[in-house]
């Protein structure tokens, strides 16, 4: 009896045991479905998201699970860089999301946009983009750069970099760059002086019909700048970029029409009236250079009220010569005035400061003769020193001259 009574409930415990193993084995059935079927839950979400996310035209869709909703990161059709939230809840879906340009090495063709966008709020910024988009071989950009770092928009100026950006830009094609230059090769602005150079590129830009590169190539023609003096030529591409409106072209044409110089013929008529309309559009040489033929008496009779408009225009505009001849005429009296060289010293200090040799030697006569203003050896000797420096062989004379160290 003892031995079946054992048999017995050792029996009963491994049914038990069977039983246990049973019930467990259900349980973790249970719960792997309970899990795959979550799983497939959230797939199924996922995949309405990115479907929601499709449909609007997004690419390159990165979905991020947050919570019962998903996070997410694309590009729209445009280009631009898009984030934001997609809730999927039933049958519906809510989309929130920003979007916007993008300027990196990898993606600069937004760069330029940018650049221009941000000029006025953010110069700094706006440099940076244009220096991005110079980088990956946007050429524009590059001439954007130039002008930049040639200006100090939003960084330290710096002629250097600014004739290295230039260079890009001409060399990847942009004729505007070309230009600039130019500008650079023919006032050793950034590198050495190069009249030749200047010329050549110049004339590229001519080429491909940029008519600010025929009126600089036109002009530097007729004065032999870099190339055979070559009036008739010289005229041909002045004649054509005034015809498109350049007015720089009509300005330079103007005045060599009334002087009559380097073998060009003179047409005074022709030439004052494209001097005349070239001031009124602003270009502050062609004011310069219209009251100056009115003073020497060029284009007829002084007419005192067009001299002295055209004068102050130009001087107005930060045109140095314009402010010169306007202390002149002021010294003497021209313009239907009497003299005032209270008024005419102040102007040749004006010119000086702007970078116009004569005027510092005009303003350095006044100082040291005590004319129109309080005698000053140290102002005379400060400005025959800022003459000689800007190439006035005279003023370093006067400098020499004057009882001061």
């Amino acid at each position: 009896h003892i031995v079946t009574v054992s048999v017995q409930r050792l029996r009963s415990a491994r049914l038990d045991a069977r039983l246990r193993i049973a019930y467990f084995i259900g349980m973790r059935r249970l719960w792997w479905v309970g899990v795959s079927l979550l799983a497939v839950l959230g797939c199924n979400r996922e995949g309405k998201a990115r479907r929601e996310l499709e449909a609007q035209g997004l690419t390159d869709i990165v979905l991020t699970k947050s919570g019962s909703s998903f996070t997410f990161t694309a590009k729209n059709a445009t280009g631009q860089h898009c984030a934001g939230d997609v809730t999927i809840h039933g049958g519906s879906s809510l989309v929130s999301q920003v979007c916007s340009d993008v300027c990196t090495h990898e993606e600069s063709a937004k760069c330029f946009a940018m650049g221009l966008a941000a000029a006025s709020s953010d110069p700094k910024k706006s440099t940076q983009y244009y220096v991005t988009g110079c980088e990956a071989g946007h050429a524009p950009s590059c001439t954007n750069a130039g002008v930049a770092y040639g200006k100090g928009l939003g960084v330290t100026p710096d002629d250097a970099a600014s004739f290295l950006y230039d260079k890009k830009a001409c060399d990847g094609g942009d004729m505007q760059g070309c230009v600039n230059l130019a500008i650079d090769y023919e006032e050793g602005s950034g590198t050495a002086k190069d009249l030749p150079s200047a010329y050549r590129v110049a004339e590229q830009a001519c080429s491909k019909d940029l008519m600010a590169g025929c009126s600089a190539s036109g002009r530097m023609l007729v004065f032999g700048h870099g190339v055979t003096a070559d009036a008739t030529q010289g005229l041909e591409r002045l004649t054509r970029a005034c015809a498109k409106d350049e007015t720089v072209a009509c300005a330079n044409m103007g005045m060599l029409l009334v002087e009559g110089k380097r073998g060009v013929t003179p047409d005074v008529p022709r030439g004052k009236t494209l001097l005349e309309n070239a001031c009124a559009k602003d270009n502050a040489e062609a004011c310069s250079n219209l009251g100056l033929f009115y003073v020497q008496k060029r284009l007829g009779p002084i007419d005192d009220a067009k001299m002295t408009a055209a004068l102050t225009k130009a001087c107005d505009k930060g045109n140095g010569a314009g402010c010169n001849t306007l202390g002149y005429a002021t010294e003497n009296g021209l313009g239907g005035s009497a003299p005032d060289l209270s008024k005419a010293v102040g102007l040749y200090q004006k010119a000086c400061d702007i970078g116009h040799a004569l005027a510092c030697r005009n303003a350095g006569l006044f100082y040291a003769s005590g004319r129109g203003t309080t005698k000053d050896l140290d102002k005379a000797a400060t400005a025959f020193d800022a003459g000689c420096k800007l190439g006035d062989a005279e003023s370093c004379t006067k400098r020499k001259a004057l009882p001061v160290h």
